[in-house]
């Protein structure tokens, strides 16, 4: 399921980069992303009760129909993407010789990491800290994914009306900024869904305009520069519960939003950094054909 589900990912990325015209392409990314961040909002609370009244099973069951019967508008849908010169691999890896796409994909990996050392141990940071239960925790992760939702739109939307590098530089501030506050707002329900609203949008606006971003700096490469994105997403998911899990043992559980900010300051500098140089190559370029 995971590998089907990291193949699909990036090729529905990479197609909706391709199809879109360039001045909607951002918000093209954001859609799909959109789509991801809506189903976590639907799909928990489904999932949750066709699990609690006709077992897991059908869970599992269920999602393989879903999947079937989508293929169908999918292949009407998507058109065939011809006239493109075939790559050789080599040639598409060359992309990693450039700091700017390295830069980049760091940005994706302690962007993701700062967000996991926190998302792993929410649950816990708002029992403790806020004093809630189950119930109350389930609607502030409901709220949190309505923002995600409204993230991923407002991320396209943004890389493309104010541009790839003031949606993401000014997205990764708001991930830090609420982060770093999670400790002293998250004492009670209505602080707790506040700065996690904040937090899941300045979260989500990154996501579709980092995605884009990097497209931009490898035009030739984009299935190439995806697909090791994607690797760094889930390296950093993995990264971000090791640490997190140190953080709560060797500090405290209220520590995750500062030490989760932290990390994605460091993503913020590698942006700049990336944005920089992809500006400073754009330039030359321009003056070359002068």
């Amino acid at each position: 399921m995971g590998v089907s589900a990291g193949v699909f990912s990036i090729v529905a990325l990479g197609v909706a980069a391709q199809i879109a015209p360039p001045e909607k392409r951002g918000s093209a990314i954001g859609t799909v992303l959109m789509g991801t961040s809506l189903s976590l909002v639907i799909g928990l609370p489904f999932g949750t009760l066709i699990g609690e009244y006709m077992g897991w099973r059908w869970i599992f069951a269920i999602l393989g129909v879903i999947t079937i019967i989508m293929t169908v508008p999918i292949v009407k849908a998507v058109p065939k993407l011809s006239g493109q010169e075939v790559i050789p691999l080599s040639k598409q890896l060359a992309v990693l010789k450039e700091f700017k796409v390295i830069s980049g994909l760091l940005t994706s990996l302690f962007f993701i990491t700062g967000y996991s050392v926190v998302s792993t141990y929410l649950a816990p940071l708002l029992r403790e800290n806020a004093g809630l239960n189950s119930n109350t925790i389930s609607l502030v992760l409901l709220g949190m994914g309505l923002m995600a939702v409204v993230g991923s739109r407002l991320g396209g939307y943004g890389a493309d009306k104010w541009g790839i590098g003031r949606t993401l530089i000014a997205s990764l501030l708001l991930h830090v900024i609420a982060l770093f506050f999670l400790p002293i707002a998250a004492v009670t329900f209505a602080g707790a869904l506040f700065i996690l609203a904040l937090w899941m949008l300045g979260a989500w606006t990154t996501a579709p305009a980092q995605q884009f971003s990097l497209v931009t700096m490898a035009p030739q490469s984009t299935d190439i520069i995806l697909s090791l994105n994607s690797s760094a997403f889930h390296l950093g998911v993995a990264l971000g519960a090791v640490l997190g899990g140190v953080v709560v043992e060797q500090l405290s559980l209220s520590s995750i939003g500062w030490v989760g900010g932290l990390i994605v300051l460091l993503a913020t500098v590698f942006a700049v950094i990336s944005i920089a140089l992809k500006n400073k190559q754009n330039v030359a370029e321009q003056l070359k054909r002068i």
